[in-house]
């Protein structure tokens, strides 16, 4: 009995050990990032030029992609950020948040990029009316302001694919 305690603990040990000589993906790996800057991964029908013009126009979307820079590895894991700001642009919702250029945002995919993943920030459709009259129109704009953003991060989700797979 004591034996087998005594070899289970040293299984454990030399797992730790195996473990601890793998840092990438775990903490900084990397000291620098490149940064590739609006890169279309799309495009759709905006609501925001509907208000503007009148009728809604097809924009890109666009996104930003951190990789470490000198990384030899060709298949590396994804990590898709998206930003936060009530799905109104960042000069309506009245906050710092809004755009894929956030602070926030960027040194979240820094760090990503910096332990060897490929961190994206994209950006979606924005647009909804909040001062609408009754509150049955301001949640049905709501909802199909958050339908038109997981559209367009499932096109986000499609180009990767379509591209791993070339």
């Amino acid at each position: 009995m004591k034996f087998s305690y005594k070899l289970v603990i040293l299984l454990c040990l030399a797992g730790t050990v195996a473990l601890q000589a793998q840092e990438r993906y775990l903490g900084p790996f990397f000291d620098d990032v490149e940064v590739t800057s609006n890169v279309p991964y799309g495009q759709n029908f905006s609501i925001i030029t509907a208000f503007v013009t009148g009728t809604s126009m097809k924009l890109p979307l666009l996104m930003d992609v951190y990789q470490p820079a000198g990384d030899t590895a060709e298949a590396r894991p994804l990590a898709i950020v998206l930003h936060t700001g009530n799905f109104l642009p960042i000069q309506t919702n009245g906050g710092v948040t809004g755009e894929k250029t956030d602070s926030a945002v960027v040194e979240v995919c820094m760090r990503l990029a910096r332990m060897g993943y490929v961190a994206v920030s994209a950006d979606y459709r924005l647009g909804w009316n909040p001062l609408a009259e009754s509150q049955p129109e301001r949640a049905i704009g709501l909802i199909n302001a958050a339908y038109r953003g997981v559209q367009d991060a499932r096109t986000c989700i499609r180009y990767f694919k379509k591209d791993f797979a070339e």
